[in-house]
């Protein structure tokens, strides 16, 4: 599946427009591990400036020996670290583009457990609320140095302190042996670890540490709620937010047996024996770098994408069982919601000559997108693929072909991204003890969507949101983005802080942002969320997801 990020010429137009502040430095902070210093960046909005402090070890490099285990914290430094530049991107999926071939991200490393601190640069007596950002990929690829990842709008105007972090991806960080030495999950753990340096080192740039938010889009928010259920989170954050996808999904998380199944087909790749776990764990250990992708490659293409994995120290259940028992931190306050059209990139992607948005006039019938559904969930190993196909394209004829395609995309993000988020947050909702539990559903499209393949018929996309969040149209405001782009970015990043620092996102432009009050006697009742349109249009909507 080939993916294109954010802007890929266009990243080099917005990094231009980034100034370096010289007239305003920031401290040099003394972290746990050794003094850092930072740098100044001058944004072209009101001229505001934010410190940067860029590419901080927070763990050591998890080769050799460490390769495949929990990671361990970062050995003490002398000297001023400085945290200036790029470092190393994790060693992720050759098959997703542009991630190789953008500067910031090409560098690929086994090294690479780097975080990011972005600030504002006014000082202020209050403590600022932290928001810790797990970045999305597919548990394949990703980094927090690529430009479509960038915080310095949302840390700047939402007057908070962003942490980015770097985790371990694919084979390298979701390998599982059965084994101490591969338990799995070591790009959680390293998430996880990631967390505990904020609590120590955070007040040392100005943060609080009790108002720690750990957000996160895709991958990143099927992470967060990993930590959401998970026991050794417990007490390193107050809030979270899941943007695009829940652990409870069928990427989301598996169970040790399939997990152990896809170590077999990478150590089949490699060469490796699959009969003795220690040999074949020492065969995969032993081999290159480079070949490890390769073979994470194969799986790919196999269906096997390595994910974190469950009845584990990190997730001790079946997430699925664990929510429905209210056994996860009931106690944190929660912000969920999905995209309307999560699903069309990944069935285009999947599907390409006849979903494609480019094709004029494609030849597709209703009983073809059938197939094509069939197929899909036939591979997910549903009972009963029919019944899917009848539900998505009951309302749909021949003479429309774009319904169709949306249905057959419908199906996909229905099944892998909103539901299970949605699941995640209606259930979080009844067992809540804070009653901050909150909902969106994005239905206001970009001018220019976070994946250039999103286009057409296709809507609001997977990762549109991120467009918005990250602020990119408050920066080319005017050019590539309306007036209700940047109204939409200024509303987003205002709620997201205000979340970050009160539980609640309070209003949504001029709309209240009521709660997601899940109605717990009625069986056909689902998550109310506040419908994200153009300013004017924002409204709270009940129970649209329950025929889902």
């Amino acid at each position: 599946m080939k993916i294109s990020l954010i802007l890929a010429a266009f990243s080099l137009q917005i990094i231009g427009q980034f100034v370096l502040a010289d007239d305003q430095q920031p401290p040099i902070v003394d972290t746990k591990n050794g003094r850092v210093r930072g740098y100044s960046k001058t944004l072209s909005y009101e001229n505001m400036t934010i410190f940067v402090y860029e590419g901080i070890p927070y763990a050591k490099p998890p080769v050799g020996e460490l390769r495949f285990k929990p990671s361990q914290p970062a050995d003490n430094w002398t000297g001023i670290y400085d945290a200036h530049g790029y470092r190393n991107a994790c060693m992720h999926s050759l098959l997703i583009k542009p991630d190789n071939e953008i500067p910031e991200t090409k560098h690929q490393s086994e090294d690479c457990l780097f975080l990011s601190v972005f600030r504002p640069a006014k000082q202020t007596e209050e403590k600022l609320p932290v928001m810790y950002w797990i970045h999305g990929g597919g548990f394949e690829t990703g980094t927090i140095f690529s430009v479509a990842y960038d915080p310095s709008y949302l840390a700047g105007i939402g007057n908070v302190i962003v942490v980015a972090i770097n985790y371990r991806l694919g084979t390298f960080g979701f390998l599982y042996a059965d084994d101490e030495d591969a338990p799995g999950n070591a790009g959680l753990y390293d998430q996880l670890l990631g967390l505990k340096w904020t609590n120590d080192n955070i007040e040392r740039f100005g943060g609080d540490p009790n108002k720690i938010t750990i957000f996160g889009e895709s991958a990143g928010s099927m992470s967060v709620s990993s930590h959401l259920l998970s026991p050794l989170s417990k007490g390193l954050f107050k809030r979270a937010i899941m943007q695009s996808g829940s652990v409870n999904s069928w990427m989301g998380s598996t169970s040790k047996a399939v997990a152990l199944k896809k170590t077999k087909m990478v150590a089949n790749a490699l060469k490796c024996p699959e009969d003795d776990i220690k040999q074949m764990l020492k065969c995969i250990r032993n081999a290159s770098a480079d070949d490890i992708v390769k073979s994470n490659q194969y799986g790919r293409n196999a269906g096997m994408v390595l994910s974190p994995v469950y009845d584990s120290e990190l997730i001790p259940k079946n997430p699925v069982e664990a929510m429905k028992n209210g056994e996860f931190h009931q106690d944190k306050d929660l912000l969920f919601g999905i995209n309307r059209n999560e699903g069309t990139v990944f069935a285009e992607a999947i599907f390409p000559t006849v979903l494609s948005p480019t094709i004029k006039n494609p030849k597709l019938t209703k009983k073809q997108a059938r197939t094509l559904i069939e197929l899909l969930f036939g591979i997910f190993k549903l009972n009963d693929p029919k019944a899917v196909a009848d539900f998505y394209l009951k309302n749909a004829s021949d003479s429309d072909v774009d319904e169709l395609r949306l249905s057959i995309g419908s199906a996909f993000g229905d099944y892998h991204l909103t539901c299970p988020t949605i699941f995640f947050g209606e259930t979080f909702a009844a067992h809540s003890e804070s009653n901050n539990v909150f909902g969106y559903y994005l239905v206001k499209k970009p001018s220019l969507s976070a994946l250039l393949e999103c286009v057409g018929y296709m809507g609001v996309c997977h990762g549109d949101d991120l467009v918005f969040l990250f602020g990119f149209p408050i920066e080319l405001r005017g050019t590539v983005y309306s007036e209700e782009d940047f109204y939409q970015s200024m509303d987003m990043i205002n709620a997201w802080s205000h979340f970050a620092r009160y539980g609640k996102p309070g209003k949504f432009g001029q709309t209240e942002w009521q709660p997601t009050l899940n109605d717990r006697s009625s069986s056909n009742a689902s998550a109310s969320v506040l419908q994200m349109d153009v300013r004017g249009k924002h409204r709270m909507i009940d129970n649209y997801f329950v025929p889902e």
